[in-house]
Parts: C-alpha cells; structure tokens; sequence
C-alpha cells in the first residue's frame, strides 16, 4: 500500500501544475493509466519475488510523468494537390471552404458531373440525402480513429492513403547525383536517373539509372530461419511436405541435414548459423 500512496501523491503533485481549464480533461486519464501502471508493477514485484531470486522492493525513489501534446492525423479543409499527382487526373479533390472534405470525399462517388472538383453546397446537400449515409456519428474534421464508426453504422469500406512529399532536400540530392547508387555508372540518355521508391510506403530511397531500378522488385517470399536447422529442426519439417504433388526443393548438406528447403516461394527455410555471425546469432535466439 505504501507505493500505491507514493504513486498517487506523486500524481496530486503533478495535477497542480497543469493548468485549470486542462485539468478535469487529464485527470481521469492520468488516474485510469496510474492504476493501470500500479498493479502492473506490483504484479511483477510478486513474480519476481516468487521465482526465488531473493530480491524484494524496498522503495521508489523517484517517478517521472510525461505528457506530450499530440496532433493526431485528420481531415480539414481543401488542400491542393502536388502537380505530379494532379496531372494523373485520377483523383477528385473537391475545393470545398469548410472542414467537411471526408464527407464531400465519400459523397464524390455518387457524383455524376464532369467536374467533380467544383464545390457546390445545395449539390453536396442532395448527394447525401441521395446516399442514404449517417455522417452524424463522427466528427468534422474527421479523426482517423472516427473512420472505422463510420464504416460500421454505414456498412461501407474506406481507405485512406496518406501522402509523403519528396522533401526539397531530397529533390536537391536527387538532382545533383550523376551515378548510379548501385552499379556507380554515370547516367545517360539510354540509362536515364531515376528516384526509386517504396511501393509499400511511397518514400523516396535513392536515385538509380533506369536499369538498376526495374531491376528491383519487391521480394515475394518472407524468409524463415531456424536455429540449428541443418540438426534436429528440420527432421519434423520435411516428413510433413509431401501432403501434395509439387515439386521441393533442397540444398542438402549431407543426405540427413539441409541447409535449406522450399516448399513455395513463401515456405522457404534456412539454418540461421549459415547467415549470422556468432556475435549476432544471441540477439536471433533470444527469448523475450
């Protein structure tokens, strides 16, 4: 009980520094997290005490609370788009003046106007009675978090898709290279510069000539490595790859142990003590 006191004068403490008006808003979620966070420690304190080690807490000294102001990710108003994306004509940014544009987003489809852009309140008004959808259970502008209701009052799919802008820090290093980051050949008019970039992510990686670039894919299987697979750990793996008629594929090391094997592109397996160094192999094996 002594810590549990500790922890909740450490918290008054901490309340009177935060001004009035914000108070009553933190107060319930500091007290909700501090009674998360003290059974939490007693819990582990019984635990370790129970695993025999001889150790037992005898105090605190200190506890530090740190509360960061955060500006999560949502919708506002119209934001033009970047040149490279508008020239593709494949988006519908309307130009609204409001904070209403995940609304005006999801009414776009049931558009039918030549120039869907161009805002028109009256318009916009009908598409949503048109629609048959509840806006009113989310708030404008649109938290990312308020999405997933809106989805399951309206029984419908929304994808949203943020956008990372080439910095011009970036665009300045992109056109000032001459070489190729991988095979260090100056660009040419055949073998032209190009930004690589994640398709996962969209970020920009490096610049490379256009053959080096069509020559990276994105790798369509995942990698399994087990600890001491060429033993004992392949033996119950490979009896079990027969279940149909395609083909496997092995690299034997002697006619008991594999290096590795492959069922599919996605089923492929290697002993981890062929590719990691024996200083980096106790970060592999470990056990959280």
């Amino acid at each position: 009980m002594d810590l549990i006191n500790f922890l909740k004068n450490e918290i008054q403490k901490t309340r009177k520094e935060i001004a009035d008006g914000e108070e009553r808003e933190i107060q319930t979620e500091i007290e909700k997290n501090n009674e998360i966070y003290v059974q939490k420690i007693l819990t582990e304190e019984s635990e370790f005490i129970a695993k025999g080690s001889g150790w037992s807490l005898v105090s605190i000294d200190g506890l530090q609370l740190r509360i960061n102001l955060v500006n999560p990710l949502k919708g506002s108003s119209y934001i033009d788009l970047p040149l490279f994306i508008k020239e593709k004509k494949a988006i519908v940014n309307v130009k609204n003046k409001d904070n209403y544009c995940f609304k005006y987003s999801i009414l776009s489809k049931y558009d039918k106007r030549l120039n869907k852009s161009r805002f028109n309140q009256v318009y916009f008004n009908f598409l949503e009675k048109k629609s048959g959808l509840n806006f009113k259970c989310i708030d404008f502008p649109t938290p990312i978090k308020q999405i997933k209701i809106f989805e399951r009052l309206n029984n419908v799919s929304v994808n949203v898709y943020s956008l990372n802008n080439k910095t011009a820090e970036q665009r300045k290093t992109h056109e000032s290279c001459t070489t190729c980051n991988l095979c260090k050949t100056k660009f040419s008019q055949d073998d032209h510069k190009v930004a690589d970039h994640c398709h996962l992510s969209g970020k920009c990686r490096q610049s490379l000539c256009n053959t080096c670039n069509l020559k990276l894919q994105t790798a369509n299987f995942v990698p399994i490595f087990f600890h001491n697979l060429s033993h004992y750990a392949a033996h119950f793996i490979v009896t079990r790859l027969d279940y149909d008629t395609n083909s496997i594929s092995v690299m034997p090391k002697s006619e008991e142990k594999f290096i590795s094997f492959s069922k599919y592109i996605i089923e492929k397996f290697r002993d981890n003590a062929k590719h990691f160094s024996t200083q980096d192999l106790p970060l592999v094996t470990r056990k959280d």
